[in-house]
């Protein structure tokens, strides 16, 4: 019985977080400032040597605040999400299958980011938590950030392999610059 519910709940975290990818604006209250991933020679000391960006905190923060808009199921705008995530456009069709199959969950899931490694000035492996009603659901997931256009966005492959768990039989291939 749990492995269903876990099963149930894992895609409707996977549907959250596509439908929150394919935003094309945020409201002034949620757009993340910008972090320039100027300079970053300086090895980061959880990465194992990868390059930061200039302001490596600021880009934290933002990545952060990222997860928490495209993992927020209270929020229904799945373009604007989708608008979060590096080559959203190319994965809107899986995402929005996985969202329709579990809509009923989707409301209840949240994120916390649990580590950030950057691996050069314009991309980070991220470690996060997909929450349900505040309850851990899956934990230790990994993700990617990556800095495009003067901002940092999701990128495609981790959403996709989040709908592979929730339906491994959705293509769901991310293509584009």
């Amino acid at each position: 019985m749990w492995r269903v519910v876990r099963k149930v709940l894992l895609l409707a975290a996977v549907l959250v977080a596509v439908a929150a990818c394919a935003s094309k604006g945020l409201p002034p209250s949620q757009r993340l400032a910008n972090t320039q991933p100027q300079g970053g020679d300086s090895a980061d000391s959880d990465s194992g040597g990868g390059s930061e960006p200039a302001d490596p905190e600021a880009a934290r923060k933002q990545i952060t605040e990222l997860y928490s808009f495209i993992f927020n199921g209270a929020n229904p705008q799945v373009d604007e999400k989708l608008a979060k995530v590096d080559q959203g456009a190319s994965v809107r069709d899986s995402f929005l299958k996985a969202l329709n199959a579990n809509k009923a969950t989707f409301d209840a899931i949240t994120s916390k980011v649990d580590k950030i490694e950057f691996t050069s000035p314009t991309e980070a492996k991220t470690t996060f938590t997909i929450l349900v009603s505040g309850q851990p659901t899956l934990e230790g997931f990994e993700g990617k950030a990556v800095y495009k256009n003067g901002q940092w966005m999701l990128a495609a492959s981790g959403l996709c392999d989040l709908v592979a768990l929730a339906d491994s039989s959705l293509p769901c291939t991310p293509s584009g610059p």
